[in-house]
Formats: C-alpha cells, structure tokens, sequence
C-alpha cells in the first residue's frame, strides 16, 4: 500500500514540473475543459426547465387516454405526471445525442495540443524510459498532467455554467446529479484528449524517442525500429 501511495506521489511530483514548463498548455485545456462543463450545464438546465414546464402545464382534469380504468386506479394527478415524462423524454431525445457529443468536442482540442506536447519532448521522454521507465509509467504520467491541466477548468465552468444557466432559463442546475453528469462530461473530454497521445507513446520505441524520430499511430510490423520504413 505505502509503496503504491508513493508511486503516486512521484506521478504526481513529475507531472506538476511539467505542467509548470507548460503555462500555455494549462490555460488551453482548463478553457477547453471549462467551456465543456458550461455546455453541459446549459444543456441540462434547458432539459430540467422543459420537464419542469411541461410537468406544470399538465391540467389532470383534460388528459385523455384509450386505458381510462388505469388512469383512474393511478389517480390523475399521477398519471398527468407520467404522461408528462413521457412527453419529455420524446421531445428531449435530440439533447442526449448533444450531450454525448460534448466530450468528443472538446476532446478534439485537447489531443491537438496533448499530442503536440508529446512530440516536442520525446527526448525527455526516451531517457526516462531508458533509465528503466516503463511505457504505461509513462502514460500514467502523461494522464496526471492532462488531469492536472484541466482540472481547473471544472469548478470554473461549473460556476459560470450555473449563472448562463439561471440568466438564460431561468433556473439553476437542477440538481446534484445534473452537476456530476456536467463534471463527467469534462473530464470524459480530457480522458478521450489523452488517447491519442497515449497510443502514440505506447508504439513509440526508445531509440525513437532518444533520436527525435517519428513516431506513429499504426506502426509498421516488418521494421524491428519503427520510424525508418513508415506507418500512419
């Protein structure tokens, strides 16, 4: 246990000397990371205020239904409230696809500038992978800077995602789950941001990383030193 929780510390030590090499890089992702969590927010929030909406809307003295013998053992506030969520689910189908895109969005910046940053170091990188550094070592190093860099940008959009919110519907953030959904979603665009760099260092060999050579996405399986006969 001591010795993982140590492990971690080191990660962690390593992974906050580069994010201090890299100012630019933090701002990016945390803008990046901050504008995902506001979308989120947005997002639910207009869901939250149309359920809540229609739900009021819902006169039970005027619902018509084929099953009025089910309608009357449920009671008819009850069921004008079923009646509402169904509605709601219906019409806010084309919102859950928005949500489930935010983080591909928002990941698509962050890989540009994670992969850039990985192949401006790979020297760094080759000698610590030669002094005995393990590839997914270094990956786990390369997902705490990520995590660090956009770490800040989560409670940062969070708070101006409530206030776009409550100016824009009307409404804050309708409840915890709503809130840690929108923080899911961020940090999914910073993991699925790490992929690319961390396939990228996964095929990359040392003599690549030491001798500045190009690295690839799908590595060329008949060259022993990838690099010198090509791959995507």
């Amino acid at each position: 246990m001591r010795a993982g929780v140590k492990e971690i510390d080191i990660y962690l030590l390593l992974a906050i000397r580069g994010v201090k090499m890299r100012p630019f890089q933090v701002v990016f992702i945390s803008l990046v990371v901050a504008s995902t969590a506001v979308m989120a927010v947005m997002v639910l929030g207009y869901m939250g205020t149309v359920v809540e909406t229609t739900v009021a809307r819902v006169r039970p003295a005027s619902l018509v239904c084929d099953d009025v013998c089910e309608l009357e053992r449920a009671g008819p506030e009850f069921a004008g409230r079923l009646l509402a969520r169904d509605a709601c689910r219906a019409a806010l189908g084309g919102w859950r696809n928005v949500l489930a895109f935010l983080p591909v969005l928002g990941a698509a910046a962050i890989t540009c500038l994670l992969t850039a940053s990985l192949l401006g170091r790979k020297r760094t990188l080759g000698v610590m992978r030669a002094v005995g550094g393990t590839t997914k070592e270094l990956q786990k190093l390369l997902v705490f800077e990520a995590l660090l860099t956009g770490a800040p940008g989560i409670p940062l959009g969070l708070a101006i995602g409530q206030v776009s919110s409550k100016l824009v519907w009307g409404t804050w953030l309708p409840s915890p789950a709503a809130i840690l959904a929108s923080t899911g979603i961020a940090l999914g665009a910073v993991f699925l941001g790490s992929l690319l760099p961390l396939l990228l260092l996964k095929n990359a060999t040392t003599d690549q990383l030491l001798m500045n050579k190009p690295v690839y996405v799908i590595p060329n399986p008949s060259c022993a030193k990838c690099g010198a006969c090509g791959g995507l």
